[in-house]
C-alpha cells in the first residue's frame, strides 16, 4: 500500500502530509497544488510516469492532463 501511495503521489501533484491505513479502507492527508503550479516539464514528466517512456504527450493534451494531475477527484 505504501509503494502504491508513493507511485501516485510522484504522478499526481499531491504532497502526503499523513497516512492510515485501516483494516478495509484508508486516509490520505493530501494538500492538492493547483493546476497553474505545474509547469509543461513536470506535466510531461508525470505523463510518462503514468504511462511508460513510449509515449509522448503532445502539447495540444497539456492542459487537460495539467488539471488531471491536480484533480483530487482523479
Amino acid at each position: 500500500m505504501v509503494r502504491t501511495v508513493k507511485h501516485h503521489s510522484a504522478i499526481y501533484a499531491v504532497d502526503v502530509l499523513g497516512f492510515a491505513i485501516m483494516g478495509n479502507h484508508f486516509h490520505l492527508l493530501v494538500p492538492v497544488s493547483p493546476e497553474a503550479m505545474i509547469p509543461d516539464k513536470k506535466v510531461r514528466r508525470r505523463f510518462r510516469l503514468l504511462y511508460g517512456e513510449d509515449l509522448e504527450l503532445t502539447k495540444g493534451v497539456l492542459d487537460p492532463y495539467r488539471n488531471r494531475f491536480s484533480s483530487l477527484s482523479t
